[in-house]
Parts: structure tokens; sequence; C-alpha cells
């Protein structure tokens, strides 16, 4: 499924820090193109945007431009570092739009693991934009009209996932959280773990989702490796469950799911989703 198709541009800088660049493929339209912008995985401490891409001309293909950036790793950031560098590429391509021929009205975010849970949390947070800032990049708004998700974690509060999985991995995420070992359970780590997870950021007017996980729906046990649970569609399923309930369309697919489809034939429903959304 992964893509090795050369970006059109390749190293764009789009913010201060070194790692604020991206790489953009244009799709083939004479009228402005939607954009889907890909997060790459690596949890939060590893990882490139030249890693990782889904097949790019289902996108392409279809007249979606595309747009993969990296971000701030850990342990030198923690949050909100990536997620504020997610909001700064929108950002900047949305600023930026005319010269690549990208319409700006009509973005969408995606991504693989740690990637998914910064498009999530971009797709759920309030807008990033501050419109009284001197720097008109900042302006600009950060909504979006779609989110999807490889092995994504929507749901990141450790207390959750503790409830979820029966048990955590011992100081899991201590890096990307800031927080110091000592400090785990105190209110204010327990202020940063809601501001970090996306769907305590759920609303009414969240756009629509598509998630896909590469493993199944398998029951939960004691002796599943913490990679395995990470990453387990049970928290897609906990998205769906909440975005279902306010009436926001939201598609899950894994493993052996009732669609009996496979995962490839799943990345091409994500590709038509995205099209449905953006066209």
């Amino acid at each position: 499924m992964f893509s090795r198709v050369k970006p059109d541009i390749a190293d764009i800088q789009y913010g201060p820090y070194e790692r604020n660049v991206l790489d953009l493929w244009l799709a083939k339209s004479k009228k402005p193109a939607p954009l889907l912008i890909w997060f790459h995985g690596g949890g939060f401490w590893y990882g490139d945007k030249s890693e990782g891409l889904p097949d790019l001309s289902l996108f392409l293909d279809r007249g979606i431009s595309v747009a993969a950036p990296n971000y701030r790793l850990c342990p030198q950031f923690s949050f909100p570092a990536p997620m504020v560098d997610g909001g700064r590429a929108i950002q900047f391509l949305r600023y930026h739009s005319a010269t690549w021929n990208i319409n700006p009205e009509k973005v969408a975010v995606a991504g693989n693991s740690a990637g998914g849970h910064i498009a999530f949390w971009l797709a759920f947070h309030r807008d990033l934009a501050n419109l009284a800032s001197e720097d008109p990049i900042e302006r600009q708004s950060t909504r979006i009209a779609a989110v999807g998700g490889e092995d994504a974690q929507p749901v990141f509060d450790p207390r959750e996932l503790k409830r979820l999985f029966g048990h955590l991995k011992e100081n899991f995420a201590v890096h990307f959280f800031g927080i110091a070992p000592q400090d785990l359970g105190t209110t204010n780590a327990n202020r940063i773990y809601e501001e970090a997870s996306p769907i305590r950021h759920v609303t009414k007017h969240s756009p629509p989702a598509f998630l896909i996980y590469r493993q199944g729906m398998d029951k939960i046990t004691e002796e599943m490796d913490w990679q395995v649970l990470i990453h387990h569609p049970i928290l897609g399923k906990c998205l769906k469950d909440r975005l279902d309930s306010m009436n926001i369309e939201c598609e899950l697919r894994y493993k052996a799911d009732a669609t009996g489809r496979s995962y490839e034939e799943h990345w091409a429903e994500m590709a038509r989703f995205f099209s449905e959304k953006l066209f």
C-alpha cells in the first residue's frame, strides 16, 4: 500500500523549526484541487514524511493533491508541539493555496498512528487561527472538511486507556505529555491528558471521519503487547460510538470486519470517502 511516487516539490519550509518541512504532490487539475494532508507515524519519537505514505495514486487520480509534513519530535519537544506544527502546515498551505492550485476550502487531514492522532486532534480541536497575529499565516483557519487515520489513537488519555485495556504501560508517553514521572496523576497531568486526547474535543461541529486498523477486533488480554494494544481497533470504536451519538458520519474498518473487505479495499473506500467530502 505504500507510495514511492516522488513529490512534485520537496522540503518546503512551512515554519520556523528544522523539521517544519513538507513535501507536496499536485493533482492534475485545471481548477483548484482539494488537498489531503498526511502526517507520518512513529510514536512522536521518530519517523519522516517520506515513510509510510499510503498509495498516493488513490487520491491523485481522483484529483486530490497531497501534502506530507514533518513535525517536531520527542524527547526534545512535547505536546502540543506536534499538533501546533500540524496546524501550521494547514495554515501555510491555505495561505499559499493559489501558488499550488489548491482549493483552501476543501482540505482534509489523515495519518498513521501518531500521525493519525495529530490529524484527529486537529480535526476536533477548536480552530488554532490567531486573528490578531501579525503573521498572515497564523490568521488562517485550521478547520478541515474530513479526517482519516490508519491505526490512529483518537483516545489518548491514560486513564481511559487503562479502563479499556485493564493496564497501562509504565510511564506511558511521559515524554510526549511533558510530564515528569513523579507528577503523574496530579491535577495538572490530568489536564494535559484531557487536552491531548482527540476524542475529548469532539463537538456537534466535528467533521466526518474514516478509520482503518490493520488488526482485528480481538479480545483484549493481559498478554497482549503494548504495540498491539495502542493500535487496537477498539480505539476507533470508541470514537465511532461518540460520533454516532452526535449524528456525525464515521466509518470504521478493521481486519475481518463485517464488510468482508480486504485491507486494500478499505483504503479504496477511504479514498472514495475523501473524494465525496472534498468535491
